[in-house]
């Protein structure tokens, strides 16, 4: 297989992806979460560990979002 290469910038690359049909456009979103999953990884698990989560904190959230959805749910 010949291999060619084209230099071409970021708003070039826009240009071809929109040009895609649905299913290549998922095939180069997996490619690309496959290709940065180490690196998406590395950065949630430093701000996980630079983020403390105390218990307090999670039951606030946890009754923030049932009182939500208790006023979503009582308004139908």
């Amino acid at each position: 297989m010949k291999t060619v290469k084209i230099d071409f910038d970021f708003s070039q690359l826009l240009t071809i992806v929109k040009q895609c049909d649905l299913n290549q456009k998922l095939a180069i979103i997996k490619a690309i979460e496959k290709d940065t999953f180490k690196k998406r990884l590395s950065i949630l698990l430093s701000e996980l560990k630079n983020n403390s989560i105390n218990p307090e904190d999670i039951i606030k959230e946890t009754e923030k979002v049932r009182k939500a959805r208790y006023i979503k749910k009582s308004k139908k």
